[in-house]
């Protein structure tokens, strides 16, 4: 454990010449992969949390019909007045489960 220990300053060898020390070659090729992997983490962190933003948005009422689109399609005729009652009670009733709230009045 003690032989790589990090220095700041090069060592001198007794020719004269100046040699790099161990753990500054190592350091030196573990820095660029470490900022790499810093980079993966952070991208990868907002991907997620983009993925779960747009999830979270799209709650579950925002898939179908609204109760101006069948009022719509009854107006240009494409539901019959029965088709429009059902599709309203059944737009209701969903709202009513939404919120917790059971098909019986209070009370």
């Amino acid at each position: 454990m003690g032989h790589f220990m990090l220095t700041a300053r090069p060592l001198v060898a007794s020719s004269g010449t100046t040699t790099v020390a161990p753990s500054d070659i190592l350091l030196e090729q573990l820095i660029p992969w470490l900022g790499l992997l810093l980079l993966v983490v952070i991208v990868g962190g907002a991907f997620v949390l983009m993925i779960r933003r747009t999830t979270k948005s799209q709650g579950p009422g925002q898939g179908g019909f609204t109760l101006e689109d069948i009022r719509q399609l009854h107006r240009s005729g494409e539901l019959s007045d029965e088709e429009f009652q059902k599709a309203r009670e059944a737009l209701i009733q969903q709202a009513r489960s939404h919120d917790g709230e059971s098909d019986q009045p209070p009370a």
